[in-house]
């Protein structure tokens, strides 16, 4: 592999990983809006983290699997 091909597959990898981060950040700010706009005081002020936040999202069919 040559400088340019190392190069392009580095400028890649790391959009990607920027692009999945972005992603991630909207989709749990999402989850919690939805989650006070749609659901009781008491489920909107539950999740204490994102995890508990995902798990919640499960239960209320946002999301088809939470985090492990």
């Amino acid at each position: 592999m040559d400088a340019r091909s190392v190069d392009l597959r580095d400028t890649v990898r790391a959009g990607v990983i920027q692009n999945s981060k972005v992603a991630y950040e909207q989709c749990w700010k999402f989850i919690q809006r939805w989650i006070r706009e749609n659901r009781t005081p008491e489920d909107a002020d539950h999740p204490g983290t994102r995890k508990e936040l995902f798990r919640l999202a499960t239960r209320y069919g946002l999301v088809a699997d939470p985090l492990p």
